[in-house]
Order: C-alpha cells, then structure tokens, then sequence
C-alpha cells in the first residue's frame, strides 16, 4: 500500500468550474486505478491524500 499527501499553490486565475473539472477528472481517475484520495482547497491551496496498490 502507498500513500501519498501533498499540497500546491493554485494559479491565480482558478475558478471554481476549474476545481469542480479537476475533482471530477481525479475520481474518474482514481476509480479506474484503485486509489482512494481526498483533495481539499482552501484559500489558494490544494492538499491532497492519495492512497492505493500502485
């Protein structure tokens, strides 16, 4: 098992249709490979959990 916590500073121009698009490419993603994950956005930044077998 692999797990994986990171955090990023977003672009200033994000929206929030972007974030809506890139949580929903994520679980697509993240359902088709196994992994189990929560993203969080706050202010100008991500935080995100990742864990799966790969």
């Amino acid at each position: 098992m692999y797990q994986l916590i990171y955090y990023s500073t977003a672009s200033a121009d994000l929206t929030k249709n972007d974030i809506e698009d890139i949580l929903n490419q994520a679980r697509v993603f993240n359902t088709s490979n196994n992994i189990s994950g929560c993203l969080l956005f706050h202010e100008s930044f991500f935080l995100q959990i990742l864990e799966g077998m790969r």
